[in-house]
């Protein structure tokens, strides 16, 4: 497998920066709650993350909230991230595109944990096949198999942080997910890693701490509250635990678009190239013997099928 361009930044705010300084440790405090991640899987619109509506991420201390969706900030400074011009250059060096268009932040926040996180790709998108009308099961699914590649849009993320350590490194499996992968240990505050998290392998390292909260404690309802020199983890009335915000790691991803020309980009407004689920279904039906005539690519025992085709890809150990 070609390694996966990866480009780091440093500065990403200030002097030497191509944006001027921005406090992204303010932006945390200002906004919130955070949602847990099993509760913002479905608010987002993204169905099940596996067949059976298994979800995730409930038992682990990572919350979210969105800073900007479909190009529209939502939290004040936004806009400005949203056009970061260093973001940009980036994401065209990693592509070889030429038009960028960025449509998504979201801000992240992680109590101390173990790691769980073996190493995952973010959710892939298609034109035609997007999250907010799919199911994220099914989106992994057409990544994994290879056979909607030409469908496939090339999204670029660029990761930032507020987190100074110790732990908690960023690791990527830039050269595939069956070779070791690169760690960028912090401290990771005013850096940033730009590549293609759909189909590049990522993880968080651990960063536990006996302060860190129980895993029985994390219900889909618990939401975190900045307190101004930290954070409170609350469901409802119930604070479960205050941590100050050097023992809280916070990431901010910019998601963008790339297009490789004008014309590529019109391709995808113009919808003249578009897949739609009976499409999809009769691609996989062609490449898999023994799905049930007559069923929807979304259906429950169809996902099943494919996934026990393609199934999750684990990486080597980090």
């Amino acid at each position: 497998m070609t390694a996966v361009p990866v480009i780091e930044m440093q500065p990403v705010f200030g002097p030497g920066a191509a944006l001027p300084a921005t406090d992204l440790a303010a932006m945390f405090q200002a906004n919130g709650p955070y949602w847990n991640q099993g509760r913002y899987l479905s608010a987002a619109g993204a169905a099940s993350q596996m067949p059976g509506g298994g979800a995730s991420t409930v038992g682990v201390p990572w919350y979210r909230q969105d800073w900007a969706i479909g190009s529209k900030p939502l939290v004040a400074g936004a806009q400005e991230l949203l056009d970061h011009p260093g973001f940009a250059d980036a994401a065209k060096s990693v592509f070889g595109g030429r038009v960028v268009r960025p449509h998504t932040l979201y801000a992240n926040v992680q109590m101390p944990a173990m790691s769980t996180d073996m190493g995952h790709t973010d959710v892939p998108e298609f034109r035609g096949m997007t999250r907010d009308k799919y199911p994220v099961a099914l989106l992994h699914l057409m990544n994994r198999s290879g056979l909607f590649a030409r469908w496939q849009l090339d999204i670029c993320t660029a990761v930032t942080w507020v987190w100074d350590g110790p732990r908690g490194d960023f690791v990527l499996w830039s050269s595939g997910p069956g070779n070791p992968p690169i760690r960028y240990p912090p401290p990771l505050s005013n850096r940033a890693i730009v590549s293609d998290n759909d189909r590049m392998f990522h993880a968080v390292g651990a960063f536990e701490s006996p302060t860190g909260p129980p895993s029985a404690s994390l219900t889909p309802t618990s939401e975190v509250f900045a307190t101004g020199d930290g954070f409170a983890l609350r469901d409802g009335e119930m604070v479960i635990g205050r941590w100050p915000s050097t023992a809280v790691r916070c990431s901010l991803s910019w998601k963008a678009y790339v297009f490789a020309d004008e014309a590529a980009a019109q391709t995808y407004d113009g919808h003249t190239d578009d897949l739609d689920p009976a499409q999809v279904y009769r691609v996989f039906a062609e490449n898999l013997e023994g799905l049930p005539s007559g069923a929807s690519v979304t259906d429950e025992d169809v996902l099943r099928l494919l996934t026990a085709r393609w199934p999750k890809l684990v990486p080597v150990p980090h």
